[in-house]
């Protein structure tokens, strides 16, 4: 398995609170520390999140190594977390944004717009239209609607169809 170098400083911007752990990290009292830091707060409820970024690096690496030929595209919106996205765009990885808000945070990270797909089976027209500026030009469709307002908008588009099947026996569910 080949390793990583990366530049973590440039993950992290000024105005977020990032926490970053040692090795010698303890889950449990962190944890419990950031508990006491949350309760002496006026509003203690705000939430936080943990991450370990070792493990994302880990699993990309084996996700490369047993499938080589497979190029993962990261839906967004299943983790919007900026220092996720930067770690997967340092890693290669390619991104699937399903709104405008997605697609510019990607391309902020200096996301080559070949590496993002642009998935809304309902996007709107000025999306459509920002896509085609932004030179993104991979998106879905899944309607006959959809595929001639990228017609209209995008011309040039790059399309994939997404399919759905209402046989419960079908192989594809």
């Amino acid at each position: 398995m080949k390793t990583v170098s990366l530049k973590l400083g440039r993950l992290f911007s000024n105005d977020s609170l990032i926490d970053v752990c040692n090795d010698a990290f303890n889950m449990r009292s962190y944890l419990q520390s950031k508990s006491c830091d949350l309760k002496s707060r006026e509003c203690y409820d705000d939430p936080f999140y943990v991450c370990d970024l070792d493990d994302i690096i880990e699993k990309h690496l084996l996700f490369q190594n047993l499938l080589p030929r497979i190029k993962p595209f990261f839906a967004v919106k299943s983790n919007p977390n900026h220092v996720v996205i930067a770690l997967l765009a340092r890693l290669g990885v390619n991104f699937d944004c399903a709104s405008k808000c997605e697609i510019e945070t990607v391309l902020d990270m200096d996301v080559d717009p070949e590496r993002i797909i642009f998935a809304n089976p309902c996007k709107q027209e000025s999306h459509v239209k920002y896509a085609r500026e932004k030179n993104v030009r991979k998106m879905t469709f899944d309607s006959e609607g959809e595929l001639y307002k990228i017609k209209e908008n995008f011309p040039g588009a790059e399309l994939v169809i997404r399919i759905k099947v209402d046989d419960s026996n079908s192989a594809y569910k």
